[in-house]
C-alpha cells in the first residue's frame, strides 16, 4: 500500500507542468494526424463516388474519437469497396479497424469503421438520415478536406 506522502508526490510527478506539456503535445501531434488521415479518406471516399461527404473535428466534445468522417454511398456494394481502400489507406497512418474489419448493419445499409481516433461512416440514403449523425455532431467544426470544387464534384458546395 502506498502511503498518503508517496500518493501525494506520484500524483505531483504525473502532473508536473512539463508532463503536462508533454502530454498535450501528444494529443495534439494525434490530432493533427487524424485530421490528416481523415481528409485522405474523405477525398478517397468522393474519388469512389460517395456523395456528402463531410469531415467533422469532435476532439474537443466526444471522448472515444476525434474526427468522423460521413459519406453516403450508391450501394452496399460501392460501400464495402470504399470501406476496402480506406482501410488500405490507414495503414501508412499506423491505423486499423478495432474489429476484424468493419460494423455493419445487416442489411449493409451502414457501414462504421471505428480507427479509434477517426470514425469513417458510410451509409446509404435512408440510413444517413434515420441515424442524422450530421444533426447530432452539427455544432462540431467541419474540416475542409477539398481545395476546389469541380462541376458534378462529390465534394459539398459551400
Amino acid at each position: 500500500m502506498v502511503s498518503e506522502t508517496r500518493s501525494e508526490e506520484l500524483h505531483e510527478v504525473a502532473t508536473s507542468e512539463p508532463e503536462q506539456e508533454q502530454l498535450q503535445q501528444v494529443r495534439s501531434d494525434r490530432i493533427e494526424r487524424a485530421i490528416a488521415f481523415a481528409k485522405e479518406a474523405a477525398k478517397l471516399c468522393a474519388d469512389l463516388k460517395c456523395r456528402d461527404v463531410r469531415v467533422l473535428d469532435v476532439s474537443k466534445v466526444s471522448p472515444v474519437t476525434d474526427v468522423l468522417v460521413l459519406a453516403t454511398g450508391a450501394s452496399p456494394r460501392q460501400m464495402r469497396a470504399v470501406a476496402e481502400q480506406v482501410v488500405e489507406a490507414a495503414e501508412p497512418y499506423d491505423l486499423s479497424p478495432m474489429s476484424s474489419f468493419k460494423r455493419s448493419e445487416a442489411d449493409d445499409r451502414w457501414i462504421a469503421l471505428d480507427l479509434i481516433d477517426v470514425v469513417v461512416h458510410l451509409f446509404d440514403e435512408e440510413a444517413r438520415g434515420f441515424y442524422d449523425l450530421d444533426g447530432l455532431w452539427g455544432d462540431t467544426p467541419e474540416v475542409k478536406w477539398f481545395e476546389h470544387e469541380v462541376a458534378g464534384s462529390a465534394a459539398p458546395s459551400s
